[in-house]
C-alpha cells in the first residue's frame, strides 16, 4: 500500500508560531523562530511516525485567489500577519526548498484547493492511502475510505486522526457534509457569512434529515420548525455563495509529476548554515538521524528499544566461521551454479566503509553467514577473499543480488571483482512493475511472501549500539541471512514472472542489466575536480557578493538585508516607487520573474539577482563540492539510481552532478572546475533535440521530419509558421517563444500555462496551439492515436518495450484522465529517450572494451555523456562515440550527436 502525505504548510506554520506566542524561541540576534523550528519538528514527527511513500507540501498560491473574485470580503476579516512571522515563512519556504522537499503552489488558488485535488487523485487509486497533515478543519471534507486528516494537537503535542466515523461522532455528520454545514453555519474566521440565524445544532439536524443542502432546499416547505425554515428561505443565494466558498475544489489542474514526490531524505547541507546561524542544533541532529534511520542509518534515535522480529525461519541458518567452513560452501556454490548474497557494512562509502559480514542463499534455500570483520574471522579476510574470489569471477556462476551495485563496489575494494552474470532482484522488479516505488528488499518480501523481516534500526534499538559491529553474532546471523533468503525468492518468482512477460525480460537483459557493470565502473572511477578552481571561485563570488551589496547599498542609501523580503519590498515599491505586479499573503511579491520584470524599469533589481544568483552557487557548488573530494581517491563518486522513475531515466546522488546549471555563466563556471585525469582530456557527446527528433520519427510528420533530415532549426521553423514570417525574420524572442511552443505540444501543455510561460494573453496562447495543430497535422495525429492506445490497453509503452501503467487514464474525473493522457506522452518520448541514451551507454562500453582504449565513461548527465581519454585516443574515441551513438537503433530518421573536446566540462559547451 503506497502512503501519500499531503502537507498543510500554512495551517502547521501559524499553529507552531501561536503555540509558542507566551514565550517564544529566538535566535541569537533576538528574532522570533518558533515557526521554522516548530514547522519542522511537525514535519520531522509525521515522516517519522507514518513514513510515507510520497509527500507533497502544499504552498499558498500567489496573489488572491478565486474565492475573492466570488466574494471581495472572503478573509477581509483577518489581521494582518505579523511581521516576525513574515519573515519565518520565507525562511520556511527557502528552506523546504533547500531540503529539496516536495512542494507546489497554484495562483488564483488555496492549499486546500492543491490538497483536495490531489486527494481526490490518490483515492481513485486502490494501492494509496493519503494523509492529509493539517490543523485546518475545514479540510474534513475531503476525509475518505483511504483519505484521513491529521491534525496536531498543541495540549497533548500528539496527532488526532480523523476517519469517517470519528468525524461523524464530533460533529454528527459524514465528510461529505462538511461544506454544506459550514454553507449553513458560516465560519467567521473566513469572513464567511453562511445563513443569518443558523448555529451548529440547526445546521447538523438539517444536514441529518435532508443530507445535502440542494435536498434542504428542495424540500423547503416541509422543513421545521418555522423560524429555521423561515431562515432558510430567505438567504438561499448566501447559502450558495457559501458553499462556493467552502467547498474545496478538487478537479483544478496541476502540473505535478508524481515521480518527484518520492519521500527522500532531506538534503541538509544546503540548508545547514541557516540552522546553525539560528542555534538549531537540535532539528539538524533530528534531521541527520531521520536520514539515517530511515534510508539505511549507523546511528539511531534516543527511543524505547523495541524488540526486532522476524517471521523468518533462521533455526538453519548457518555461520560460517572458519576457512574450511568457507571453503566447503564455495564448493558447494560451484556444484549448484546460482547463489544470492548480500552483504552488511558499516555505512555507506565503498571506499572507506568496510564488510561486516556476507550472507549467502543457495537453490536450495540454505543460507550461510560469512564473518568478515567480526568473530573469529576478523584477522582472517585476506583468506575468505581467495575462497570466494574464484567464485564470483566464474562466468557459469549467476550471482544474484538486490541492488547488487552497491555491494559489488564493496567487493571489488576488497579484490573481488565481478561483472559477468550478475542478476539484480530490484532491477528485475522495475523491469516488471515501473509504477512499483517501494522496491526495498522489505517491503517486497512482505509483499510477496508475507514475510515480516526485522528492520535496521530495531535491530540497533534492541542492541543499544551505533551500528551493526555491535549487534550480537546470533541476531546479526539472523539479520543478514534473512536478506539473502528474500532476494532468492524473489530471484525465483520472477523467473516466472518474466516467462509471462517476455517485454519486461527482453529489457532487463538488454538495457538495465548490462548497465550494472557500466555504472560501477562509472562510479567506482569518479570524476576530478579543480579544488583549487573552486575555492578561487568562491573567493571571487565573495567578491562580487560584496561589491554587489556595496552597490546596493549606495543606491538605497541604507544599510540592509537583501535576503529580506520585508526589506525588499520597500526599497522597491516605497522607495523607488516600482509597481507592484504580483501579491502574495504576505505582501508584494519579490520572486525571480517580478524581478525579472523590474529589472527593465530599474537598476537595482537586476543587481539584486545578481547578487541571488552568485549567492546560490556559491552556497549550493562552489563551498561544498570540495569537501566531497574522496580523500583516499581525489575524486568525488556519485551514485547513479537506475530505478528513480517511471519512464526510465536516469538520475544521480552524493552528489546530485545532473542540476549543475549551464545556462549561466558562472554555472558554467563551476562545470570547468570538473577536469580530467593527469594527461588526459574531456570528450563530450550529446543527441541533438533528442524529444523533438523522437516526436518527428513517431509521428512521421512531414514538416518536422523534413527540418530534421536537413538540418534545419525545428524551432525557428516552428517560429515561421506560427509568426508567419521568413525563417531569416524570426527573431530570438520568437524562436524562443516556438521553443516553449513544441516542448509545451509535447507534454499537453494548456493554454493557460502556455499563456503564463510566454508572457501572452490566454487567448494568444490558444491561437498558437490551434496554428501549431494546424501545421504540424502528424504530430496531432501521433499524440491523439497515442493517447487513444493507452486509453485501450490502460499503459504507456516505450519503443523498446518498457511499460508503465497509467490506471487514471480512463477516469471520470476530467482533470485526473487529462493528466493521465499527459502522462502517456511523456512516457513514450521522455521513457524512449532515456533507454536510447541507456543503449548507447551500452554499446559504447563495448566497443572501448573491445578496442582496448583507456579512455573511461565517468558521467551521465539526461541525454549527455562525459569521458575521460588519453589525447591519443580522441580521433579513434571520437569514432567510436558517433557510430555507437547514432547508428542500429532501428530508426528511420538519422540520429544526430554533438561531439566536442576539452580540458574542463565547462569548455565543452
Amino acid at each position: 500500500m503506497k502512503k501519500v502525505l499531503l502537507v498543510d504548510a500554512f495551517g502547521i506554520i501559524f499553529r507552531s508560531y501561536y503555540a509558542f506566542i507566551s514565550r517564544p524561541l529566538t535566535n541569537k540576534n533576538g528574532e522570533n523562530i518558533s515557526a521554522v523550528f516548530g514547522f519542522f519538528k511537525s514535519i520531522l514527527s509525521i515522516l517519522k511516525t507514518q513514513k510515507p511513500d510520497e509527500i507533497l507540501i502544499a504552498l499558498e498560491g500567489k496573489g488572491e485567489c478565486f474565492r475573492n473574485e466570488i466574494y471581495p470580503q472572503y478573509k477581509a476579516n483577518r489581521s494582518e500577519t505579523p511581521d516576525d512571522l513574515k519573515s519565518q515563512i520565507v525562511k520556511i519556504i527557502d528552506l523546504i526548498d533547500k531540503f529539496s522537499i516536495p512542494h507546489f503552489f497554484k495562483s488564483g488558488f488555496e492549499a486546500d484547493d492543491i490538497i483536495g485535488t490531489l486527494t481526490e487523485v490518490f483515492s481513485k487509486q486502490s494501492d494509496s492511502e493519503v494523509i492529509i497533515f493539517s490543523s485546518d478543519k475545514d479540510l474534513r471534507q475531503l476525509v475518505k475510505n483511504n483519505a484521513t486528516l491529521c491534525r496536531p494537537d498543541p495540549k497533548s503535542q500528539n496527532n488526532i486522526f480523523y476517519d469517517r466515523d470519528r468525524i461523524f461522532e464530533e460533529m454528527g455528520i459524514y465528510p461529505e457534509q462538511v461544506a454544506d454545514y459550514l454553507a449553513l453555519t458560516g465560519d467567521s474566521s473566513d469572513n464567511i457569512p453562511g445563513v443569518p440565524g443558523i448555529g451548529d445544532k440547526s445546521a447538523t439536524a438539517l444536514l441529518k434529515e435532508w443530507g445535502t443542502l440542494d435536498n434542504i432546499y428542495n424540500n423547503i416547505d416541509a422543513i421545521t420548525p418555522a423560524g429555521v425554515k423561515k431562515k432558510i428561505a430567505e438567504n438561499r443565494d448566501l447559502a450558495y455563495l457559501s458553499k462556493r466558498l467552502t467547498a474545496i475544489k478538487c478537479d483544478i489542474e496541476l502540473d505535478i509529476n508524481e515521480n518527484e514526490l518520492t519521500v527522500k531524505p532531506f538534503t541538509i547541507d544546503n540548508a545547514i548554515s541557516i540552522l546553525k546561524d539560528d542555534g538549531m542544533n537540535s532539528l539538524i541532529e533530528e534531521i541527520k538521524n531521520y536520514n539515517m534511520t530511515r534510508f539505511g542509518s549507523k546511528t539511531i534515535e534516543n527511543e524505547t528499544p523495541v524488540i526486532p522480529t522476524s517471521n523468518v525461519d533462521s533455526s538453519a541458518f548457518i555461520f560460517v566461521d572458519t576457512i574450511i567452513k568457507c571453503n566447503s560452501l564455495c564448493d558447494l556454490i560451484k556444484k549448484h551454479k546460482a547463489f544470492s548474497f548480500d552483504l552488511e557494512t558499516t555505512g555507506f562509502d565503498f571506499f572507506n566503509d568496510e564488510i561486516i559480514c556476507m550472507s549467502v542463499t543457495l537453490p536450495d534455500e540454505k543460507t550461510f553467514v560469512i564473518p568478515f570483520n567480526f568473530s573469529d574471522n576478523a584477522g582472517k579476510v585476506p583468506e575468505i577473499i581467495d575462497s570466494l574470489m574464484p567464485v564470483f569471477a566464474d562466468e557459469t556462476i549467476i550471482k544474484i543480488g538486490h541492488n547488487v551495485k552497491f555491494d559489488i563496489k564493496f567487493l571489488r575494494v576488497y579484490g573481488i571483482k565481478t561483472v559477468t552474470n550478475v542478476y539484480d532482484t530490484m532491477l528485475a522488479e522495475y523491469c516488471i512493475d515501473s509504477g512499483n516505488t517501494s522496491l526495498g528488499l522489505k517491503n517486497l518480501g512482505e509483499k510477496y511472501f508475507d514475510i515480516s523481516m526485522i528492520k535496521y534500526e530495531d535491530l540497533l534499538k534492541e542492541a543499544k549500539t551505533k551500528d551493526l559491529n555491535g549487534i550480537p553474532v546470533e541476531k546479526l546471523i539472523t539479520y543478514a541471512g534473512q536478506d539473502s533468503l528474500i532476494t532468492y525468492k524473489l530471484f525465483m518468482k520472477q523467473h516466472d514472472d518474466f516467462k509471462s512477460n517476455p517485454r519486461a525480460y527482453k529489457l532487463y537483459i538488454t538495457i538495465e542489466q548490462p548497465l550494472i557493470e557500466i555504472l560501477c565502473d562509472m562510479e567506482f572511477t569518479g570524476v576530478s575536480i579543480d579544488e583549487n578552481h573552486l575555492h578561487i571561485l568562491s573567493a571571487k563570488m565573495d567578491e562580487e557578493i560584496t561589491k554587489l551589496y556595496q552597490q546596493m547599498s549606495e543606491m538605497t542609501g541604507e544599510i540592509f538585508n537583501p535576503n529580506s523580503p520585508l526589506q525588499l519590498r520597500d526599497i522597491l515599491f516605497d522607495k523607488f516607487g516600482l509597481p507592484v505586479l504580483k501579491k502574495t499573503k504576505t505582501g508584494p511579491s519579490t520572486d525571480v520573474d517580478v524581478l525579472n520584470k523590474l529589472a527593465l524599469m530599474h537598476p537595482f533589481p537586476k543587481l539584486l539577482l545578481e547578487y541571488r544568483t552568485y549567492s546560490k552557487i556559491k552556497s549550493t557548488y562552489s563551498d561544498p563540492l570540495p569537501k566531497l573530494v574522496n580523500a583516499k581517491t581525489g575524486k568525488i563518486h556519485t551514485t547513479y539510481l537506475q530505478t528513480g522513475t517511471q519512464t526510465g531515466r536516469m538520475s544521480c546522488k552524493d552528489p546530485n552532478l545532473q542540476n549543475i546549471p549551464i545556462r549561466n555563466k558562472v554555472g558554467r563556471e563551476i562545470r570547468k572546475s570538473f577536469i580530467p585525469s593527469k594527461g588526459n582530456i574531456l570528450i563530450s557527446a550529446d543527441y541533438s533535440q533528442i524529444e523533438i527528433f523522437l516526436l518527428a520519427e513517431f509521428s512521421k510528420d512531414v514538416i518536422m521530419t523534413e527540418a530534421i533530415s536537413n538540418n534545419v532549426d525545428i524551432h525557428a521553423r516552428t517560429a515561421s509558421i506560427l509568426f508567419n514570417k521568413y525563417m531569416n525574420e524570426i527573431t530570438k524572442e520568437e524562436r524562443n517563444i516556438a521553443k516553449t511552443v513544441n516542448f509545451g505540444i509535447l507534454y499537453g501543455q494548456s493554454g493557460f500555462s502556455l499563456a503564463e510561460d510566454i508572457n501572452v494573453s490566454r487567448v494568444a496562447a490558444n491561437d498558437f496551439i490551434k496554428k501549431y495543430f494546424e501545421n504540424f497535422k502528424g504530430v496531432e495525429k501521433f499524440i491523439e492515436e497515442l493517447k487513444t492506445k493507452c486509453h485501450e490497453k490502460g499503459y504507456a509503452e516505450t519503443f523498446w518495450g518498457r511499460i508503465r501503467t497509467i490506471p487514471e487514464i480512463n477516469d471520470k474525473n476530467k482533470m485526473i484522465k487529462a493528466n493521465a493522457e499527459r502522462m502517456a506522452v511523456n512516457t513514450v518520448i521522455q521513457g524512449t529517450a532515456a533507454d536510447l541514451i541507456k543503449l548507447a551507454m551500452i554499446k559504447i562500453y563495448a566497443s572501448l572494451k573491445k578496442s582496448h582504449c583507456k579512455t573511461k565513461l565517468i558521467l551521465q548527465v539526461h541525454d549527455e555523456l562525459i569521458f575521460d581519454a588519453p589525447e591519443n585516443e580522441l580521433a579513434q574515441v571520437t569514432e567510436i562515440i558517433k557510430q555507437c551513438m547514432e547508428n542500429d537503433f532501428g530508426f528511420s530518421l538519422k540520429l544526430k550527436t554533438s561531439i566536442e573536446h576539452g580540458n574542463t566540462w565547462g569548455d565543452l559547451h
